[in-house]
C-alpha cells in the first residue's frame, strides 16, 4: 500500500509539557530517579522544538496506525504499574510466608506465577490501550489533513471564495468531505477529471 502522508497545518501551543516529556521521563525512569528528571527535561525540550517546527512547516500525517507514540507510552506506564504491583505482591507474599511458614512454598509459587503474569500483561495491556487512543487521535488529524489538502488544491485552481465555501461546508458536514475525497479518488482511478 503506498504511503498516503499529507501535511497538516497546526496551531499547537509549543510547551515543555508534551508527550515527548512524558516519554523521556518514562524511559529515564527505567534507569532510576535522576535519569527520569533528565529524560523529562530532554523530552520536553525536543517536544517543544517539534511543536514549533510543526506550527511553522506543518505536521506530516499518514495512515492511522495502532503502533504509535501513545502505544509506547502506554506500554511503559503498564510496565511501571506492573513493577509496582510486583513489589507490593512480593512484600505481601514474604509477609504471608512469615505468618504461615508451613505454606511458604505454595505462597511463593503463586506469587512467582502472579508476578510473571503481571509483568507481561501490564506492558501489553498498556500498549494496546495507548495504541488505540493514539490511533483515534491520528484518525482525527488525518481527516483534518485531507480537508486542508482539498482546500489548498481548490485555492490554487479556483477563487478564494469558492475554497472558503468548501472549507466551511467540510467543517460542518463531515460526510461531505469524505464523499469529495472518494469521488476524486474514483475519478483518478478511472482516468477522468472532476470539474
Amino acid at each position: 500500500m503506498p504511503d498516503e502522508s499529507m501535511l497538516l497545518q497546526t496551531k499547537n501551543k509549543p510547551t515543555w509539557l508534551n508527550k515527548d516529556m512524558l516519554l523521556g521521563a518514562l524511559i529515564g525512569g527505567l534507569l532510576g530517579g535522576l535519569p527520569a528528571v533528565i529524560g523529562a527535561a530532554i523530552g520536553g525540550y525536543l517536544g517543544k522544538k517539534r511543536l514549533e517546527h510543526e506550527n511553522e512547516q506543518g505536521k506530516v500525517v499518514g495512515e492511522p496506525s495502532a503502533w504509535n507514540k501513545d502505544a509506547v507510552i502506554g506500554g511503559l506506564v503498564g510496565a511501571f504499574g506492573a513493577g509496582l504491583t510486583a513489589v507490593a505482591t512480593g512484600m505481601l507474599s514474604v509477609g504471608g510466608a512469615m505468618l504461615f511458614t508451613a505454606s511458604a512454598p505454595a505462597l511463593s509459587a503463586v506469587a512467582v506465577v502472579g508476578l510473571a503474569a503481571g509483568l507481561i500483561a501490564g506492558p501489553v495491556i498498556g500498549a494496546v490501550i495507548g495504541g488505540k487512543i493514539g490511533k483515534k487521535h491520528q484518525e482525527s488529524e488525518y481527516q483534518e489533513a485531507k480537508q486542508q489538502t482539498i482546500v489548498r488544491s481548490l485555492t490554487q485552481s479556483t477563487s478564494p471564495e469558492v475554497a472558503g465555501a468548501v472549507e466551511y461546508a467540510m467543517s460542518h458536514d463531515k460526510n461531505w468531505a469524505k464523499e469529495i475525497t472518494e469521488n476524486r479518488m474514483l475519478a483518478q482511478a478511472q482516468g477522468q477529471q472532476i470539474h
